[in-house]
């Protein structure tokens, strides 16, 4: 889906343009739908931060896991 804010991405990674332009698309519609898609962008955003800088990760590790320790 093109965006707005999101299309200068999509040359590397198609997932987060993709991501980032559902989210903008329903914002107005139902922007609790656009806050849980734009945790899912964060959640690529940092795998492919962790990927890029071959960083370890733990198993299994998620946002919701670093949010409660």
């Amino acid at each position: 889906m093109k965006s707005t804010n999101f299309e200068f991405l999509r040359p590397e990674n198609n997932l987060l343009a993709n991501l980032g332009g559902l989210a903008e698309a329903v914002l107005h519609l139902d922007p609790g739908s656009a806050l849980t898609r734009l945790r899912g962008f964060a959640e690529e955003l940092t795998k492919a931060i962790y990927k890029e800088e071959l960083l370890p990760r733990m198993p299994q590790s998620s946002f919701y896991e670093w949010r409660i320790q």
